[in-house]
């Protein structure tokens, strides 16, 4: 897709393996297009890390992509195919297990995510379980976000590696101005 017709998307849906920099690919983004973000964790954990009701959940991700502008940022399959069927543009971060490790641990250290609120904070608890989740995150990307994306190969854009989406924001930035 071309970067012009790119700083016209008005709804876009980020999804990628935790600790791929959804988060902060997202706010980059809002910032450049002037979007709204929404981080999907916000609306699927509630504090404490609790998980809501799932059919309360679905009907806030559709509330959500009736809007007129929007980025979305997280994977959830669930709400794929909603979220794929409505965006202009799908970014795959689609980054190496390493480095989404790595990510998370920082990240864990930090005991706090970018743009999302203090209430999901990283905890001893739950590390363990982002760790496995990082570890199947290509099993799970195979079996159900793969074939999803096949269907909408003519909205999806692929970073392989920071660098890239770094590159990508800079020319967005570059034309904006």
């Amino acid at each position: 897709m071309d970067l012009n017709n790119i700083i016209n998307c008005k709804k876009i849906t980020i999804i990628g393996c935790s600790g791929s920099g959804k988060s902060t690919l997202a706010l980059e983004l809002g910032k450049i297009l002037n979007l709204p973000v929404c981080h999907v964790d916000c609306y699927y954990w509630q504090p404490n890390w609790q998980k809501p009701k799932h059919k309360d959940f679905l009907r806030c991700m559709k509330i959500i992509t009736k809007g007129e502008a929007w980025i979305t940022e997280g994977t959830y399959s669930s709400t794929l195919k909603n979220r794929f069927k409505k965006s202009d543009l799908i970014i795959s971060l689609d980054l190496p297990m390493e480095v989404c490790l790595a990510s998370a641990s920082l990240r864990h250290e930090n005991k706090q995510r970018l743009g999302l609120p203090s209430y999901l904070g990283e905890t001893n608890e739950n590390f363990q379980g982002l760790i496995n989740h990082i570890e199947n995150y290509a099993e799970y990307h195979k079996d159900y976000v793969a074939p999803l994306m096949k269907k909408y190969q003519h909205k999806i854009i692929t970073f392989t590696t920071r660098e890239h989406a770094r590159n990508f924001i800079k020319q967005l930035q570059d034309i904006k101005k």
